[in-house]
């Protein structure tokens, strides 16, 4: 016999409504405890019986019907019913809302995870499902979770333990699962930040060593970093604000300027070096960025140069 419970055998005349008289006494018993020890009772009432054969048997409903507590709260009165008996036939599992919330965990999105354990929740109750097979949902739930954790190397053990502690409501394993939730989404959140750090550093030090390659070109960059092509654009796009090609020619016409104001190059050198192969291209960009071609951006940069070292002397 479970330490938390109490037994109680109650003998009455059966002129009383048996339904009424022992609401009552459950009432009293839960006013009894709440007054004297400050904490939650739960009375589970069994049918009645006419043998004392028949009590360990009422003694077993009874324990069945505290159980249902887990759904509809702590602090009541509960009748055994057939209810309280698994058939096949209610055998029913939340298999999109599984999905929805899965999908959030790899995501990091600790708002949708809530969401999602808010719905499937209200869904089971809105069943009427067995106590015992409501859990037994609850804890496949709960050990997919800790699979997708350990595939993401995310440390499962509070989850884990949580699945193998009991929870007394339905509403306190809501909690407490959705407080595991957001620590883990944050832990994936952190992850994926420091992925996308490391990402973005590493293609920008890519571009800055090789932007003088004439083949560079997106496809290349997805090859070269193992992604998609449109996968790559948008992350790019997302850490920075500029689109990969655009920040490419950036970097180019940067270089193709400081060529312009510290050496006599002439242009198609400087096209090469700055990874053009089309020397119009180049003066096009060049010149709808800077306002002038590159060699009238030489003449006025070396003219300015000249008319400030006059103003000094």
């Amino acid at each position: 016999m479970d330490a938390r419970l109490i037994a109680v055998v109650i003998s009455y005349d059966e002129q009383f409504h048996q339904d009424v008289l022992f609401e009552e006494i459950g009432c009293q018993f839960i006013a009894f405890f709440q007054q004297n020890f400050k904490c939650p009772f739960t009375a589970g009432v069994s049918q009645s019986c006419r043998s004392l054969v028949k009590i360990s048997h009422a003694y077993e409903q009874a324990v069945n019907a505290v159980s249902r507590q887990f759904i509809q709260g702590k602090g009541r009165v509960i009748f055994w019913s057939e209810q309280d008996v698994p058939r096949l036939t209610q055998y029913w599992y939340p298999v999109d809302e599984e999905n929805l919330l899965l999908s959030a965990i790899r995501q990091g999105n600790g708002v949708d995870a809530e969401k999602t354990v808010q719905l499937m929740v209200g869904k089971l109750l809105s069943r009427q499902l067995p106590v015992q097979t409501v859990k037994f949902i609850l804890s496949t739930l709960v050990h997919r979770i800790i699979v997708v954790l350990n595939d993401m190397r995310i440390d499962a053990d509070g989850v884990q333990a949580f699945n193998q502690a009991e929870q007394d409501t339905i509403r306190e394993w809501q909690q407490q699962l959705v407080e595991l939730l957001w620590q883990a989404c944050r832990k994936v959140r952190s992850i994926k930040e420091s992925h996308n750090f490391e990402l973005k550093d590493q293609l920008l030090s890519y571009i800055q060593e090789h932007y003088n390659d004439n083949n560079l070109s997106l496809q290349l960059f997805a090859d070269r970093f193992g992604l998609s092509a449109g996968y790559i654009t948008r992350f790019f796009k997302n850490q920075t604000g500029i689109p990969l090609m655009n920040y490419l020619d950036q970097v180019r016409l940067q270089q193709a300027r400081q060529l312009l104001e510290e050496t006599n190059l002439p242009a198609y050198e400087i096209v090469m070096r700055c990874g053009y192969l089309d020397e119009t291209n180049f003066i096009r960009k060049f010149k709808r960025q800077h306002g002038l071609t590159p060699m009238q951006y030489r003449r006025s940069y070396h003219l300015d140069q000249t008319r400030s070292g006059q103003s000094d002397a």
